[in-house]
This record gives C-alpha cells, structure tokens and sequence, in this order.
C-alpha cells in the first residue's frame, strides 16, 4: 500500500530515514505543511522502492518493487493502469523519458528494461 498526497514530487524513495542511513522495516511517514493523505494504490504484493511521476502528466505516476513488477498509476482516481513483468527479482529503480512515453526499469537481476 503507498499513499497518495496533493502534493507533487519527482521521485520519492523508501529505505533511509533522512540522514542517510539504511532503516531496515521501518514504516516511513512524510509530514509536510499541505501535505494531505488523498487515497491509497494498492497492488505490489512488497515493499515499493521508488516512485516517479510522469514529465507530461501529473496524474501519471509509476512505482517499482520488490515483488519484480513496475506499475503504473492513476492517481486522480487511485486506480492501477498496468501491472508490468519482465523482471526475475527486485526492481530498485524507474523513470520515465524526458517525453514521458517510455519508461526505464533497472533491478537487481541485472536487466534494465
């Protein structure tokens, strides 16, 4: 489950706790003046390590996890687009094209995709 808030951010990243160092199944909560809990995007089965919104798009955002899938979201309506395989293991990494029509996968079975 990865919350969703009002406000826009290009890229959000789980797994440190602010000063650089590695929080091991630590739940991280972000409090920020105007920052309201809006909805919830359900559907990675694991921990989600990076989240990016599209260039062209603000309600387009895309999440990979460790379960070796990336996602893309609605989040004006909270509702998952697709579910994308092609991973064996984690994915850590994701980013759209400065265009924002593609998207690039990296995990930790080598494959950038």
């Amino acid at each position: 489950t990865m919350g969703v808030s009002d406000t826009n951010a290009e890229s959000v990243e789980e797994g440190t706790n602010g000063n650089d160092e590695e929080s091991e199944d630590e739940e991280v909560e972000v409090s920020a003046p105007g920052l309201v809990t809006v909805g919830e995007l359900k559907g990675h089965d694991s921990r989600v390590f990076k989240a990016a919104f599209s260039p062209i798009d603000d309600t387009l955002l895309a999440t990979c996890s460790e379960d070796a899938t990336c996602r893309l979201w609605d989040v004006s309506q909270c509702k998952q687009l697709f579910c994308l395989k092609g991973h064996d293991e984690a994915i850590y990494s994701v980013k759209f094209s400065p265009d924002g029509t593609h998207m690039l996968t990296a995990g930790s079975d080598g494959k950038i995709i």
